[in-house]
């Protein structure tokens, strides 16, 4: 409690007016009387009554609020004050190094929206002052204002040309604004009217079995100012009933076209190697018939080349020459094995991708055998038809051929029977390609 306290003045012509140091520890307005009574021939007249208020200070109670945001950000900051008294007023500061403050125009209410057209970080606080004498004014702690560039969002596919009834994966990528997102996939066929697809925020989609050509974008959004759409990206549907083909072949005359009489080539591999459209690598093989075809089906639209591989089973090839002006007919393999780089279009069928091979390796060929002959007196002709017909004895084997011709090139005995009645006789094997190899034997009559 505050209580008067009096004072004696001793000089009566001069008065004098005490101050006393008045303490409120209960924070709360005050009044203190105060009256001077001097006394004068015993007669104690009293001046009038000088009233005193001690008002409190206002007090802080929540100091402005950190904000971080994007550029377009609404996010308001707020003082509180608890006491006061008088007219109390507010004044927004801002500063760009926190040291160095300067009013904010126009910021005098207890809430205040700080601009987000520019990236870069301001300290703002607030001083807060009353119109009663001695009442303030106070200053907020500065709070610091971040405004950041808005995300930048991209999406990407697996592939974004697939067949009809396939499905799709897209991947969306977030850089930039604030470390917290949430993620919205949408999609849309016309470019124009977008959906949200329902549960797809998470930064992968998958998409259910397409078949048509849809586009999908992703919306990011990090809180206030910071959402961003990303540009869309199509996925297509691609012609998937592309052919391939199409004939390996033995191209005996060495010219580089398929002749009727030519026969196909079975169990060679044939590789089919490039990318389609959509950048997604292809490395598909076959082995061609008994016939020497081959096939590959369900190619997409891309750019491809072949590989023909050398059989296994055969030696003595080589590759025949390449494109002799008839597609159709042609070899379009080049030395190495392979074809050119091609493209290749939307449910296309290219049935003229050919390979020829030349034989050059002659049958081998064992050696034929003399024959000896009791003379019969008429030349020994079975005997001498016999050794003919058999070639010797000689065998031949050919790394392409089972067909292998024998020939020989007997003409006459140079007698019937006595010395000297004898032949010599060149055996030939040819195989289909005509590669030849002879072996050589005498055939002889002698007298008993």
């Amino acid at each position: 409690d505050l209580s008067l306290v009096n004072k004696s003045v001793t000089n009566c012509n001069v008065l004098k007016l005490y101050t006393d140091t008045i303490s409120n520890s209960n924070n709360f307005d005050t009044r203190v009387l105060y009256r001077l009574t001097p006394k004068v021939d015993s007669v104690p007249p009293s001046s009038n009554v000088l009233n005193i208020i001690i008002s409190e200070h206002a007090v802080i109670v929540a100091q402005p609020n950190d904000i971080s945001e994007c550029v377009g950000g609404n996010q308001q900051m707020t003082i509180a004050i608890s006491g006061g008294t008088g007219n109390i007023t507010y004044q927004w500061q801002l500063s760009t190094d926190g040291m160095s403050f300067n009013n904010v125009p126009g910021a005098t209410s207890t809430i205040f929206t700080p601009p987000s057209t520019t990236v870069g970080t301001t300290y703002y606080r607030v001083v807060i002052s009353s119109d009663v004498d001695g009442c303030g004014p106070i200053t907020s702690t500065a709070a610091t204002v971040v405004i950041l560039a808005d995300p930048s969002v991209s999406i990407t596919a697996v592939k974004d040309i697939i067949c009809e009834g396939e499905t799709a994966t897209l991947n969306a990528n977030i850089t930039g604004g604030l470390s917290s997102t949430t993620i919205q996939w949408q999609s849309s066929t016309d470019g124009t009217n977008w959906s949200d697809i329902s549960g797809a925020t998470d930064v992968s989609l998958t998409t259910g079995a397409l078949s048509v050509a849809t586009q999908y974008r992703v919306i990011a959004r990090q809180g206030s100012g910071c959402e961003t759409t990303s540009a869309p990206l199509t996925i297509q549907m691609g012609s998937c009933n592309g052919i391939i083909g199409d004939f390996v072949w033995l191209d005996c005359n060495k010219n580089g076209i398929q002749e009727p009489t030519e026969n196909g080539i079975g169990g060679v591999t044939v590789t089919l190697r490039g990318t389609t459209q959509s950048g997604e690598p292809v490395n598909k093989t076959v082995v061609t018939d008994n016939n020497g075809q081959y096939r590959f089906t369900g190619i997409r639209p891309g750019k491809y080349s072949i590989a023909i591989s050398y059989p296994s089973t055969m030696t003595g090839l080589a590759i025949t020459l390449k494109d002799q002006n008839n597609d159709v007919v042609d070899s379009d393999i080049s030395p190495d094995g392979k074809t050119e780089e091609f493209i290749f279009g939307g449910n296309q069928i290219s049935n003229d991708f050919d390979a020829g091979f030349i034989d050059v390796g002659a049958p081998t060929v064992t050696a034929a055998s003399e024959l000896t002959v009791s003379c019969d007196g008429a030349g020994n002709q079975t005997e001498l038809n016999n050794w003919l017909l058999n070639h010797a004895g000689a065998t031949a084997i050919d790394n392409m051929s089972t067909n292998i011709i024998w020939t020989n090139n007997y003409t006459a005995l140079t007698k019937t029977c006595g010395g000297g009645a004898e032949s010599k006789v060149t055996f030939t094997a040819t195989d289909e390609c005509g590669n030849s190899s002879t072996t050589s034997a005498f055939f002889k009559i002698k007298d008993d």
